[in-house]
């Protein structure tokens, strides 16, 4: 079964979730209150590596530095997408 990542990145709290698709249920969500950058981070990649997931999806709020040229993805009314599709 392919499992597919996302994360919403906040300033108070970061939500990773795992699903099989789009309008799937989720199969698992971490609720990791945001602190430092490295402890928050090592919390989140923790959570993926026990599901290994296909794609990964991150929204966030405000200016991203130098994630410009990094585009593999888009979001479409609310949903992932990626070149290969789910």
């Amino acid at each position: 079964m392919k499992l597919y990542g996302g994360i919403e990145a906040g300033g108070t709290k970061f939500v990773c979730v795992v699903a099989t698709g789009p309008v799937d249920p989720l199969v698992a969500e971490l609720k990791i209150p945001t602190t430092a950058p490295l402890e928050t981070l090592e919390k989140v990649a923790s959570f993926f590596k026990g599901y290994d997931p296909k794609a990964l999806g991150v929204t966030s709020f405000g200016p991203q530095e130098g994630l410009e040229e990094h585009q593999p993805c888009q979001v479409l009314r609310g949903r992932l997408w990626s070149p290969g599709g789910f």
